[in-house]
């Protein structure tokens, strides 16, 4: 049973999608160091907000996590989306496209220009991970001839591979490359236990979405009785590799850290004071200085004469540490 509903939080910092404006959705995710992250999501627009580097320090129950959320909205419609560019959910400033590069392949996504964090799209989030591929012209073909659906990724849209981009939301049309991902999950979920762990002589089981014949997603790259390659052309085809795998790696101590940081207080940040030099450090010296100190109404037209002589020396004795050391230090600069 998926647990990502339970690790829900509703508060008022949440963030706002940047595309229909609707209150995003935040789910509590593992990462590694026994940590835990918070990352905003919208079903409907199918859109994911990732503060700083929290995409890339994922566990593999952190993806697999992320994979349920990333069902959730399959198959509806977009919304329309609002007429001005999409901006930040924090600062509103316009997003800018990032072309990045992995070992994977390439892979684009929003960035914040004042680095709050970016925005995936559902198949961004996977391509940067290198979880999936483009359908080869002989796989478009034959998938034209099953009944199996082909949904595009990004936006749910059902399609039957004729072309190579979506034609609802003109994105690229790719499949989840199952060996990838789970050799992916398995080497996060090995990463983040320090220690690779002892076999425990359970293969993950999967089925062919071409016939539905038994397969092993770790060893396998096509199915042995039909050819088709092993790749799963929905979010929706995951779900009991998803099942398997949460039922391994969620133990007492991922849940025990994640209901803890469920509780937790959430902060809210404040509005960044405005002032000038007088709110430094040096300028509230100053004023205690005039205030309290031998410049007292120096320069009024209360007190237009200079102060007594004993006060300089008053002062002076006051702040002997602070002088003897910047004597010492501009002879040191001269010497």
């Amino acid at each position: 049973m998926s647990t990502s509903n339970s690790m829900a939080t509703a508060d008022p910092t949440t963030l706002r999608c940047p595309r229909c404006d609707s209150r995003m959705d935040r789910r509590l995710l593992p990462v590694r160091h026994q940590r835990v992250v918070e990352v905003d999501h919208c079903g409907g627009c199918r859109l994911v907000w990732f503060d700083a580097f929290e995409s890339v320090s994922l566990t593999g129950l952190g993806w697999v996590m992320l994979l349920r959320l990333l069902q959730d909205g399959a198959g509806l419609a977009l919304p329309p989306a609002r007429p001005r560019p999409m901006g930040c959910p924090r600062c509103a400033v316009p997003l800018k496209a990032v072309h990045n590069r992995s070992r994977f392949g390439q892979f684009v996504m929003l960035e914040c220009p004042s680095r709050h964090g970016h925005l995936h799209s559902h198949s961004g989030v996977l391509a940067e991970r290198g979880f999936v591929r483009g359908l080869l012209p002989a796989e478009r073909h034959a998938w034209s001839s099953r009944e199996h659906p082909l949904n595009c990724l990004n936006c749910g849209a059902p399609t039957r591979g004729e072309t190579e981009r979506c034609t609802y939301c003109d994105s690229p049309l790719v499949v989840i490359d199952v060996p990838r991902l789970m050799h992916g999950l398995r080497h996060d979920a090995q990463a983040n236990k320090g220690t690779t762990p002892r076999p425990d002589g359970q293969p993950f089981a999967w089925s062919c979405v071409a016939c539905g014949a038994p397969m092993d997603p770790n060893r396998d790259t096509a199915c042995e009785a039909c050819g088709q390659p092993a790749i799963a052309p929905s979010l929706n085809d995951l779900t009991p590799l998803l099942d398997q795998a949460e039922a391994r790696w969620l133990d007492a101590d991922v849940r025990h850290r994640l209901e803890a940081a469920r509780r937790r207080p959430q902060l809210v940040t404040r509005e960044r004071r405005k002032g000038d030099h007088h709110n430094t450090q040096l300028g509230r010296m100053l004023h205690w200085m005039r205030r309290e100190g031998p410049m007292e109404g120096m320069f009024t037209p209360e007190h237009p004469d200079p102060p007594d002589p004993m006060a300089w020396l008053s002062w002076a004795w006051r702040f002997r540490v602070v002088i003897t050391a910047a004597m010492l230090l501009g002879w040191w600069l001269l010497s």
